[in-house]
């Protein structure tokens, strides 16, 4: 891969793209904690290079799920967006998706410590990652899902 020389230069445009995952279940949400994190955050994780947002998606939930890429139903609508959360030094791009998978076949792998379907009532209880812009951003993100 060829990197730009002005990359040292240009650090304050540079962001972090990830894809999220919103999974809902009989109006409860699945929320994650990673390893080596502290907060919960929805499913998901960086775009790696020459990935489609798409692919990342699958991969990510294959990782942190255990779920095959083919149980995985999206419309590949990006349903919202954050952009300009800063977590660990890191601005962040975070491009949310819709996806409908059996509750049943989740089973949460050595990616993560935990995982847990929630009502908004007890989101609004939860440390939310920053990276989703924390309990705001859940916020916004629940009611353009008309799940409040």
């Amino acid at each position: 891969m060829q990197v730009d020389p002005r990359l040292p230069e240009i650090v304050d445009c540079l962001y972090r793209v990830a894809v999220k995952a919103v999974i809902v279940e009989d109006k409860k949400l699945l929320l994650v904690i990673e390893k080596d994190d502290e907060f919960w955050s929805l499913p998901g994780g960086g775009v790696e290079y020459g990935e489609s947002v798409l692919e990342a998606l699958g991969r990510e939930l294959e990782e942190e799920l255990g779920v095959p890429k083919e149980k995985i139903k999206t419309d590949s609508k990006v349903v919202h967006v954050n952009i300009g959360s800063v977590h660990d030094g890191i601005p962040k791009a975070n491009l949310y998706y819709t996806v409908e998978l059996m509750a049943d076949i989740v089973s949460p792998t050595k990616d993560v410590v935990e995982s847990k379907w929630f009502t908004v009532e007890e989101i609004e209880k939860l440390e939310l990652s920053p990276s989703m812009g924390g309990s705001e951003g859940i916020a916004k993100l629940l009611s353009e899902l008309d799940l409040v």
